[in-house]
C-alpha cells in the first residue's frame, strides 16, 4: 500500500514539473533558454585568459611557457592554440606565418618561432651584448646584476653554465661597475658566484656611502659629468662678433696693400725693417750685429807657463 502511494506521488511530481516547463517555454522563452544553458550546479564557467602580443623582441622560451599556461587554463586543443598564437603575432614575428608551410599546425608554428627567436639561435648576439654591457649612470646594482644574469642565461644554455662560465660572467659583472673605487674593491673581494658578488657589492657600496656621504646638490652646483662649454660655445653672439671683427681687420689690411700696389700684384714685405716693397736682400738698413764678446778664460783655470 505504501509503495503504491510513493509511485503515485512520483508520477504526480513529474507531471507538475512537465507542466511548469511547458508554461515557462510558452510564457518566458528567453528565460527558459538561459535556464537550460546553465551548467550543472548553477555555476558559470571560469573567465577566459587572453595571451599578450609577441613581436620577437623578447625571448621565445619565456613567452611560450606563458602561452602554454594560458592555453591549459582555457582548455584549448592544438588547433585552437595555433589560431590563438597566430592572432597575437606582430612585427618581425608575424613574418613567420609566411615561412611556415602549414600555419594551422601548432607544432610547426612553434618550431619556426623557436628557430627564429629562441635562445640557442641568438647566442652570439647575446654574448656580444654581455661583453659590451656596463652599468648605466642611473642604474642601481640590483638592476645591473639582473641584466648581466639575463644576458648570460641567453648566451649559454643551462647545462653549460657553471664553472669557468660562471667565472667569466662574474668578471664581466665586476668589470662593468661604474664606480672605480667599488670596482677595485670588488676585484679583490674574491666572490665566487653572482649572488656573493651582489651581496658584496651592496655591502661595499653602503660602506662607501657612509664613509663619503654625498652632499646635497644645490642649484648652483656643477655636475662633474657635464662638459663645460667654451666661452665662444656658451656665448655664440660674442663669438660671431669676434669673427666679424677679425674679418674686418683682414679686409682693411688687403685694401691698404691694394692701394700701395695699383697693379694688383702682391708686393713683398721685408722682415728686417717691416717695409713693403723690397725683400731682406735689398734692404737699405744694415743688419744689427750683436756686440762681440771675447772668450776669456775663467779665473782659476790659468795654466802655468814654465
Amino acid at each position: 500500500m505504501q509503495e503504491l502511494w510513493q509511485t503515485q506521488q512520483e508520477s504526480c511530481m513529474l507531471g507538475v514539473r512537465h507542466m511548469v516547463s511547458e508554461i515557462m517555454q510558452h510564457e518566458w522563452p528567453s528565460q527558459h533558454q538561459e535556464h537550460q544553458q546553465l551548467p550543472a550546479g548553477g555555476l558559470s564557467q571560469p573567465n577566459k585568459l587572453k595571451p599578450g602580443r609577441y613581436d620577437g623582441n623578447t625571448e621565445w622560451e619565456s613567452y611560450h611557457r606563458q602561452f602554454e599556461l594560458i592555453a591549459e587554463h582555457n582548455g584549448w586543443n592544438n588547433f585552437s592554440k595555433a589560431a590563438a598564437l597566430s592572432s597575437v603575432l606582430s612585427g618581425t614575428a608575424l613574418e613567420i606565418l609566411t615561412e611556415v608551410e602549414n600555419p594551422q599546425s601548432y607544432l610547426a608554428l612553434t618550431e619556426a618561432l623557436k628557430k627564429r627567436f629562441g635562445i640557442r639561435h641568438q647566442a652570439q648576439r647575446n654574448l656580444t651584448l654581455l661583453y659590451a654591457r656596463v652599468q648605466q649612470p642611473k642604474e642601481d646594482l640590483q638592476a645591473y646584476h639582473q641584466a648581466i644574469k639575463s644576458l648570460a642565461r641567453r648566451a649559454w644554455p643551462a647545462e653549460a653554465r657553471g664553472g669557468a662560465i660562471e667565472d667569466v660572467v662574474l668578471f664581466h659583472f665586476m668589470r662593468g661597475i661604474r664606480d672605480p673605487g667599488l670596482r677595485d674593491k670588488m676585484m679583490s673581494a674574491g666572490a665566487r658566484t653572482m649572488e656573493e658578488a651582489l651581496d658584496s657589492a651592496l655591502r661595499l657600496e653602503a660602506v662607501c656611502q657612509l664613509s663619503h656621504p654625498v652632499a646635497p646638490v644645490r642649484r648652483g652646483d656643477i655636475d662633474c659629468d657635464e662638459e663645460i662649454p667654451l666661452p665662444h660655445e656658451r656665448y655664440p653672439v660674442a663669438r660671431a662678433m669676434d669673427v666679424t671683427r677679425e674679418s674686418r681687420q683682414q679686409e682693411r689690411h688687403w685694401q691698404q696693400a691694394r692701394s700701395q700696389n695699383p697693379n694688383g700684384r702682391p708686393r713683398p714685405r721685408c722682415w728686417r725693417c717691416d717695409t713693403i716693397g723690397h725683400v731682406v736682400a735689398h734692404c737699405p738698413h744694415p743688419p744689427i750685429k750683436a756686440p762681440a764678446r771675447l772668450a776669456l778664460p775663467e779665473p782659476g783655470n790659468d795654466q802655468r807657463l814654465d
